[in-house]
């Protein structure tokens, strides 16, 4: 994601949902900054994971 520190996201996050994502993690974190990066960080993988999976399947049925 793009974030401070993080200047580069895998994937392409709306502005809503990046907004929406922050908010939760930094609530989650207590305010701690480096945590709710982190889960932002451990979010875009888990979506980088699926879609690799889907990527995968389409590839095996379309053989």
């Amino acid at each position: 994601m793009c974030w401070p520190d993080h200047p580069q996201a895998a994937l392409p996050w709306s502005v809503r949902s990046a907004q929406r994502l922050w908010r939760r993690a930094l609530a989650e974190s207590g305010g701690d900054v480096a945590w709710a990066l982190s889960r932002l960080d451990a979010v875009e993988a888990r979506q980088l994971s699926c879609q690799s999976d889907i990527e995968r399947t389409a590839h095996r049925i379309l053989k």
